[in-house]
């Protein structure tokens, strides 16, 4: 669908779509770009649903969870085309990053809600990963149940509306581990109380980190601090050793003794050529070049 057609539509998609404080907050470029993915998936603005309606218990969300894989992903971030240029998205440093995302511990509370339509709707909390004391984003992603395919995905995040940041592959990532990992392991999956998931264990290594980073950068600014050192403190050269260092200078030909009167004469210049000035003789105007049969001259 065309931005122009979405613009035609915008008065009708506000009357049928509530929208977030989120959504009501993006320029009007960025707010057609949302409207649409909202119109693609006959939803309202997700940010809307009330907890009560996300399912959390792997027990129930495995019951209609979208078993996506990932080729699935693959179709969506790299290989899906442009609607605009019909250029492949070629998203490929999401699909790189967004399984460490996972692996890392940047994605905590999943959840889903399976709509009316046969589609579910699948959220996650993601940290920034070079930004932990940041506000975790809520990237949400639509999937149709029956087909298996990434219908439209969006994230809070700067470049969150073109649906394939590393968020949003995070999330979808964590759809594909939980429709993998064996029964034993999933109900501790999620869990805000696993290590690697503890936000406050997270938030206390920052701290720890700045802390400790602080304390260096202070010891290295101490340690910089110049010693004040008198030149009456410096003892002179003595007679040998200036003689020494001056026969170093000159086995390197050190360019500052050129213009010294007592070393000068160990810099012999090299011979240049004749300058063209020189050369030039006024009397050889008027003389006729003769040529050659053989060769000329």
């Amino acid at each position: 669908m065309g931005a122009s057609n979405v613009s035609n539509l915008i008065p009708q998609t506000i009357n049928l779509f509530k929208l977030s404080d989120y959504a009501n907050g993006l320029v009007q470029i960025e707010k057609d770009i949302y409207l649409e993915k909202l119109l693609k998936v006959n939803i309202d603005c997700p940010y809307l649903f009330p907890d009560q309606m996300w399912q959390t218990s792997i027990k129930l969300l495995e019951t209609f969870l979208s078993k996506i894989d990932r080729h699935t992903l693959y179709i969506y971030l790299i290989a899906r085309r442009n609607k605009d240029t019909l250029l492949q998205l070629n998203a490929q440093k999401t699909m790189n990053e967004a399984e460490n995302y996972v692996k890392s511990g940047w994605v905590s509370s999943l959840a889903a809600i399976n709509m009316e339509s046969g589609n579910v709707i699948v959220r996650a909390a993601v940290h920034h990963s070079q930004a932990i004391k940041k506000k975790q984003v809520l990237p949400w992603v639509a999937i149709d149940s029956k087909t298996n395919i990434i219908i439209e995905a969006s994230c809070q995040c700067t470049g969150g509306l073109s649906g394939v940041c590393c968020h949003v592959g995070a999330v979808c990532y964590s759809v594909i581990y939980a429709n993998s990992l064996p029964s034993t392991s999933k109900e501790n999956v999620w869990l805000d109380t696993h290590p690697k998931r503890s936000v406050e264990l997270i938030k206390q290594f920052s701290n720890l980190n700045s802390s400790q980073h602080e304390h260096s950068v202070e010891e290295i600014r101490k340690s910089r601090k110049r010693k004040i050192v008198l030149t009456s403190d410096i003892p002179g050269m003595s007679e040998n050793e200036i003689k020494k260092f001056h026969e170093e200078l000159i086995e390197h030909k050190s360019v500052q003794l050129i213009v010294l009167n007592n070393f000068s004469n160990h810099f012999t210049p090299p011979d240049l050529p004749k300058p063209l000035s020189e050369l030039y003789n006024p009397s050889f105007l008027k003389k006729t070049i003769r040529r050659s049969t053989t060769s000329m001259v």
